[in-house]
């Protein structure tokens, strides 16, 4: 049996970008750049936050008369343009451990649209006391960045990775756990 369940809310954040909000584009960007001025490079990362409802999934399975916990869960993206791959890399994807706001914004919009989930804030830059927490995380939690701090925190004991090689592949990783 395939059952097929879409995010309720999705945006990317950007390290290079922190406060800009991308909830309404249409494309998510999982990216790493590097930056090169002078003698100096600066890698900046990009990250997908994909929100579903869980609730609605198990009751839906629940109504079919399943059990949720015996189904494995796939989260299905496709490529839509590839630039730069490298030969070997590895995408990884944990559960937001924080509740963030999607937010309305577009990476193109000018002014920048600061409302809604950011690299730097949860639920947008009006609201300062959003800001992803950047230290003294909760137990089985964590949060990482380069050059500039936020970009989300994440539960550490669920794990879901996909490999590549020589590929630029659609992502369909097991998500089960």
């Amino acid at each position: 049996m395939v059952l097929r369940f879409y995010p309720t809310k999705d945006a990317t954040v950007y390290e290079k970008y922190p406060e800009i909000n991308t909830g309404l584009d249409a494309v998510l960007d999982i990216s790493r750049v590097l930056i090169t001025t002078g003698s100096v490079s600066s890698s900046y990362n990009s990250r997908a936050l994909i929100n579903f409802n869980y609730t609605a999934i198990s009751s839906s399975i629940l109504a079919l008369g399943q059990n949720p916990n015996l189904f494995t869960y796939k989260l299905k993206l496709y490529v839509t343009e590839a630039n730069e791959v490298p030969l070997d890399y590895s995408i990884y994807c944990y559960p937001i451990s924080q509740s963030w706001d999607m937010g309305v914004g577009r990476f193109s919009n000018t002014p920048a649209t600061t409302e809604g989930v950011s690299w730097k804030y949860k639920l947008g830059k009006t609201n300062l006391a959003s800001a992803w927490t950047t230290s003294s995380f909760a137990v089985g939690t964590t949060g990482s960045w380069t050059n500039e701090p936020g970009g989300g925190t994440w539960y550490t004991a669920s794990v879901a990775t996909q490999s590549f090689s020589y590929t630029t592949s659609d992502l369909n990783i097991d998500v089960s756990s």
